[in-house]
């Protein structure tokens, strides 16, 4: 299992907060627009768009929201390495609502490529003191990752449960996998494996990470080749 505990990850420097908080910010208003106008023309022409323009639109829009939550992810890792990103950890959370809420929050990717995704969510869970928004940020984007790098009609199974005193959630996917070597680069900037850039790890897993570890709580990765990743995250109550 790879600790992220000492692993070396992507950092955004001090120098380049600055540029990156105001370069995100500015983003945020025309991809917001681009969303919304789509919207608009896909509901005001249902019935005179035809299958291909139906589809050209919700591409368009699906490719601005993609970039939306990356700048979104961006302004958070400025905020976290500036020391003005928080949580809070004051109120009990529905942890199974949280996790559902999550998966539904990926449908438009795993729906399309026919995966199956099974939870096993023990009832005493329930609440639990987390920050609600940070966790449904965690689980969405690990659960994206799992969805993006696996095949069609494979499956990804969440466990969540207590033990000794800990709330432990396991994500595991049946995706192409990384050997050790492999999953150092995808930690890194821009990693490309046998081709592949693993854009979504980028900034995902150094941010999750952090969201983690701002809660108390440790992650582990372990993957195999071929075979496919777990996440485990761990959290005391």
């Amino acid at each position: 299992m790879f600790n992220l505990k000492n692993a070396e990850v992507p950092i955004v420097t001090s120098n380049n907060n600055r540029i990156l908080a105001s370069v995100s910010h500015d983003l945020r208003n025309p991809l917001s627009a681009i969303i919304y106008a789509i919207d608009f023309l896909i509901e005001g022409n249902n019935d005179n768009f035809d299958e291909e323009s139906n589809f050209i639109a919700k591409s368009i829009k699906y490719s601005a929201k993609e970039a939306l939550d990356m700048v979104n992810d961006l302004m958070d890792v400025t905020q976290a390495n500036s020391g003005k990103f928080n949580v809070n950890l004051d109120h009990k959370i529905d942890i199974g609502e949280v996790i559902e809420r999550s998966i539904q929050l990926t449908k438009h990717l795993y729906y399309n490529k026919k995966i199956q995704i099974e939870t096993n969510i023990e009832n005493d869970i329930s609440l639990i003191n987390l920050d609600q928004k940070r966790m449904k940020q965690i689980l969405v984007n690990i659960i994206s990752n799992s969805i993006k790098y696996s095949e069609e009609n494979t499956k990804i199974t969440i466990n969540a449960r207590l033990y000794n005193n800990f709330l432990e959630i396991l994500i595991k996917d049946q995706g192409f996998g990384m050997c050790p070597e492999e999953l150092q680069i995808a930690l890194s900037d821009y990693g490309v494996i046998d081709g592949r850039r693993i854009d979504s790890f980028g900034l995902g897993i150094p941010l999750i990470k952090h969201l983690v570890e701002i809660q108390k709580g440790i992650i582990d990765i372990k993957s195999e080749k071929s075979i496919g990743t777990e996440f485990f995250i761990r959290f005391p109550i």
